[in-house]
């Protein structure tokens, strides 16, 4: 007989795959930093530079020289204006690292060195504990330094106001603790239909990343308020409609309710599965006598 905690276990785990379904080729949340920041927009560009962006241009991620190749986060050539022009490089960092300075010196300096151009660099941390890195380094009278900024600082309407979807999804991770939650995700929302009025298929990614983000949050329950808003929300395009979207809820309840029944089997109580599931009584039941 399997114990209640492997039961646990194996629930949390298909949880977790039910959270991505439809979205299996996510990757995480660097992934989903990664693509949505892939050319910065006005707003979030005034954050970092106070002169006037003349120009954006998108660059290659990845950097060789000789044997050794990086790969960037956001790389973008920018113009601004009375100036020259510079590589703007920004990483995303969900954990702590004690190198991460280190990582970024490396990245800059092969920069400099296959563009002969300045590279101006900030790091953006999106983890839920409390930031510890050095934004600098140094080694045989060499120094090197860059921005680290934790994404609790940021205000959250430099996303909600950016004419890009994919830019306001990451509002979920700005600002800290002063911030209602619950309206942040409102106005997300509301963005979003606002910028998406006509396209489902859109909708629908950034809804699925908007949940994957708020897994960074856990101790604020964020995916719980956003499924709630979600369902509040009298967005034009509902999801729920769209096969694929269809097909993946199908499958994360299949798999859902054969662990339901092993923890059944296991001999665990109504009552403590459906606190642990969110299952209603009567499904539990209908689970139980079909075992």
């Amino acid at each position: 007989m399997k114990t209640p905690w492997l039961c646990y276990g194996v629930f949390l785990v298909c949880m977790r795959m039910r959270q991505y379904v439809g979205d299996k080729k996510s990757g995480g949340y660097d992934k989903v930093m990664r693509e949505n920041l892939e050319r910065p927009g006005p707003l979030l560009l005034d954050y970092f530079f106070s002169g006037k962006i003349l120009k954006t241009e998108s660059m290659n991620l990845k950097v060789r020289q000789h044997i050794v190749e990086r790969e960037t986060d956001t790389l973008v050539l920018l113009r601004e204006e009375g100036k020259k022009p510079f590589i703007f490089h920004l990483e995303f960092q969900s954990t702590n690292d004690r190198r991460m300075a280190a990582r970024m010196a490396s990245y800059d300096f092969m920069l400099h060195l296959k563009y002969d151009l300045d590279v101006v660099s900030a790091v953006i941390y999106t983890g839920e504990k409390p930031m510890k890195m050095n934004n600098s380094v140094d080694f045989n009278g060499n120094h090197y330094s860059c921005r680290m900024i934790d994404i609790r600082e940021m205000d959250p309407e430099i996303f909600l106001r950016s004419d890009k979807s994919k830019e306001v999804v990451l509002a979920i991770l700005a600002g800290g603790d002063s911030y209602d939650r619950r309206q942040v995700i409102r106005r997300i929302l509301m963005q979003l239909q606002k910028l998406l009025p006509d396209e489902g298929g859109e909708m629908q990614r950034r809804i699925q990343e908007l949940e994957i983000l708020s897994g960074m949050r856990k101790a604020n329950n964020l995916q719980k308020q956003i499924i709630e808003e979600v369902q509040k929300m009298p967005i034009v395009y509902d999801i729920r409609g769209d096969l694929r979207f269809q097909q993946g809820v199908a499958e994360g309840d299949l798999k859902l309710h054969k662990v339901v029944k092993s923890m059944m089997k296991a001999g665990l109580s109504i009552k403590v599965i459906q606190e642990y599931t969110g299952l209603s009584i009567e499904e539990l039941e209908k689970l139980k006598r079909e075992q």
